[in-house]
This record gives structure tokens, C-alpha cells and sequence, in this order.
């Protein structure tokens, strides 16, 4: 998808085509997409504005959408499919728009079709009737679930096409073709174990910066940084209750994502923060919107501040002072 994206682009300024202006661009978009999505969430004013500004500034999207490489350029636009699809689920009461965005999305990073949670339940109303003394799938009405499987499957059909034509599977191969891939330390049980988690839980929740004597001092490691570090303000992300559909939609595409993802051989490498998080990070927003509740207060602005203090920095540090 970013490949598709870029090429009219291209076709027009050929190879001199800035593909880190086109990131930045699309990290741009994606904060007032995410303004639209908390308006639907919440009427208050405070909380619309103050979450936007965290999620623009005060989370490593910031950082994300202005190092422009091939794997933080597709995270930014998948970023944008998932945040439209999420807007459309919560705008409109047809399936199929959502589906196709959240297709478009897994045409741009994989895993992010795994966030099919959030839609089946919060169309739930849609699918699932209530209908006293009938089994279970009496109550299912299939149209609403045909929309949406076939937003997401026009893309899933596509992606097995070309995998076909490349490879003569429907499987995405690529990287169990890459030479001497199984030789590299990181994937000495093959490119996913579960062997692998506590090296992804270490640095999303342990790994510091890093200080020497000189300007700027405390940076940050390129190994990767504590989420809590990086976004404080996510810890009111369990404020959000599970007795609704968005929590409970948001936790299940959460931690679908987040368990594949610590399963890979590799942490990202050189980053800010933990930068396999954005795959998750629109619905680890909504959770943080919804656990701030109705009304911004002090210490929601705090963490808020030093969030984007934080993040300040790491741009700083990698992008200025090349650290």
C-alpha cells in the first residue's frame, strides 16, 4: 500500500520523490484524524484537544512519522487506514467501509488485520440479535458480517494473488526467502517464538535512556525506550472499564497484535521507543481517552506534558544530534 501510494508521486518527480515529506505528511493527517475520532467519544472540549496533542506529540508517532524508512512509513500509514476505519465504525452504519479501510491497513502492515475485534463487536448491534428462547445462531444476521468480510477480503484476495504470482503460495513467504535469514543471531528458533516475548517486554517496559558527559547527556537508546517513558499519559488506558464495546473491542485487538508482535525474532532495532507498539497505538488511544472520562484534569495534563516533552527530545536527539 505505501508502494501504491507513493507512485503518482513519483510518476511525477521520479526518483528525486521525497519519501520522508510523504511520512511526515501522512503523521500529520493522522492528528486530526484523531481529533475526529475523539469527538465521537467525548463532548468535552478539554479532553478532545489535550488527547489530540498527546497522541500528535506526547507518543513516538511523532518520532515514527518523521524518520521516513521503509518500515515507519508504512507504521504511519497504517496508522492513517486504521484511524479512518475506526472513525467510519463510529460515523457510519455500513460494515463495509470500516472492512475495506481495515484491509487497506493490512495491506500495509500485516498484523494490524488482527484488530478485527474492535469492529465485529462494536457492530455487534448490527449482527447479534437479542431474540429471547432462540440458540445462539438464530440470533446471527449475516449481511452486516458479509459487508465487513468483504471490505477486508477484496485486500486478503488481492495480497494472495500476488504472493501466488511471486511465489506460487497465497502465504507471504518473503522473509523465510531472504538469504541467510535463519543464520542471524535473533532468529535462532525460526522468525517467531514464543521464546522471544521477554526480549520485546524488556524494552517496552524496562529499557532507560542512556547518559554521557556531554550535549545532550541523557539520550535515548536506539534499542528501544519503556512505553511509560515515551507516553506516561497510556496508564489511564485502565481507567477504561470492560463493561463497554470499545474497551472490550480495543483489549482484544490489543493484545491479538501485541502477541504476535513479541513472538518476532527482532524488537524493531534502531528506534525511539518501541516503535512495534503503533501497530496497536490507535486502540491504546481510545482506551486512554475513555479512561480520562468527561472532564480533563490536572494531573491528566501533567503526564500529558512530560509525554510530549519526552518525545521533543528523542526527535531532538535522533534527528539534530544524530545520537
Amino acid at each position: 500500500m505505501p508502494a501504491i501510494i507513493i507512485l503518482p508521486i513519483v510518476a511525477i518527480f521520479g526518483e528525486s520523490t521525497n519519501q520522508t515529506l510523504i511520512s511526515i505528511f501522512f503523521g500529520s493527517l493522522n492528528i486530526p484524524l484523531a481529533f475526529l475520532i475523539v469527538r465521537k467519544l467525548t463532548n468535552s472540549k478539554g479532553v478532545q484537544i489535550w488527547t489530540t496533542l498527546m497522541f500528535g506529540f506526547g507518543t513516538i508517532h511523532w518520532w515514527v512519522a518523521t524518520a521516513g524508512g521503509v518500515w515507519t512509513f508504512s507504521q504511519v500509514i497504517s496508522v492513517t487506514f486504521l484511524f479512518l476505519a475506526i472513525f467510519y465504525t463510529l460515523e457510519v452504519k455500513n460494515p463495509f467501509i470500516p472492512g475495506f479501510l481495515l484491509g487497506a491497513s493490512y495491506w500495509t502492515r500485516l498484523l494490524t488485520i488482527l484488530s478485527f475485534p474492535f469492529f465485529l463487536i462494536m457492530y455487534s448491534d448490527r449482527w447479534f440479535k437479542k431474540l429471547n428462547g432462540t440458540s445462539p445462531i438464530h440470533r446471527i444476521y449475516f449481511k452486516p458480517l458479509i459487508f465487513f468480510c468483504s471490505g477486508v477480503g477484496i485486500f486478503v484476495a488481492l495480497n494472495w494473488t500476488y504472493n501466488y504470482v511471486r511465489f506460487d503460495t497465497i502465504l507471504d513467504v518473503s522473509y523465510y526467502l531472504k538469504p541467510g535469514i535463519f543464520e542471524e543471531p535473533w532468529y535462532r528458533e525460526g522468525i517467531f517464538d514464543i521464546s522471544y516475548i521477554p526480549r520485546h517486554l524488556r524494552v517496552i517496559f524496562l529499557s532507560l535512556p542512556m547518559f554521557k558527559t556531554e550535549m545532550p547527556f541523557f539520550y535515548p537508546s536506539l534499542n528501544g525506550l519503556a512505553i511509560w517513558i515515551t507516553t506516561p499519559a497510556f496508564i489511564y488506558a485502565f481507567l477504561a472499564g470492560i463493561r463497554n464495546r470499545v474497551s472490550v473491542g480495543c483489549w482484544l485487538s490489543i493484545i491479538l497484535i501485541a502477541f504476535v508482535e513479541f513472538t518476532h525474532g527482532t524488537w524493531g532495532f534502531s528506534q525511539f521507543g518501541y516503535r512495534f507498539a503503533v501497530d496497536f497505538y490507535p486502540f491504546l488511544f481510545l482506551l486512554t481517552v475513555k479512561g480520562m472520562g468527561e472532564k480533563i484534569r490536572w494531573h491528566h495534563k501533567i503526564l500529558i506534558i512530560t509525554g510530549i516533552i519526552v518525545n521533543l527530545w528523542g526527535v531532538l536527539c535522533i534527528n539534530v544530534y544524530r545520537i
